[in-house]
């Protein structure tokens, strides 16, 4: 799997600092049981339920290039991406490989915030396969995003 060879629109761009070490907000971004917390509704009753690891990746790190998550509602699976870049502490990009968007990349990069912690740079490209999908799904992953950071965010801060 690689990028795809035009991107989509950019629906979603995220800049945050965290007061935790890189290597924990790294863990906890490639974990993908973990990560639909950044996305969960703040009344989920299981935050991050929505989305799990569906193929684990081959050699000693399950969420690394080739890893597959699903995010599933009701058993039906709206969207399955596929980790094409994995740099530990730094970098992970992804894509979807089904689901209502095309030309889709995920881009996480953390680097170190000045005054201390980590500085989180997350970008999403799609389009929609029908007209009006991309700017639906962007403004569904904006306003998700405020209260799954604030959660995750709270979470890395205190270890």
């Amino acid at each position: 799997m690689q990028r795809p060879e035009t991107l989509g629109a950019l629906r979603a761009h995220f800049r945050e600092t965290v007061a935790a070490p890189k290597a924990r907000v790294f863990a906890f971004l490639a974990d993908h049981d973990r990560f639909g917390t950044l996305f969960a509704p703040p009344f989920a009753a299981q935050p991050g339920a929505l989305i799990r690891r569906t193929e684990a990746a081959p050699g000693d790190d399950p969420n690394g290039v080739g890893s597959k998550r699903a995010i599933r509602i009701g058993g039906l699976t709206l969207l399955e991406e596929v980790i094409i870049t994995y740099e530990p502490d730094t970098l992970i990009e992804y894509i979807a490989t089904r689901g209502p968007i095309r030309n889709h990349l995920g881009r996480i990069e953390l680097g170190d915030a000045a005054g201390g912690g980590t500085s989180l740079d997350y970008r999403i490209w799609a389009d929609g396969k029908l007209p009006g999908v991309g700017a639906l799904v962007g403004a569904q992953l904006r306003a998700a995003w405020k209260g799954g950071w604030a959660r995750a965010a709270k979470q890395l801060s205190a270890g």
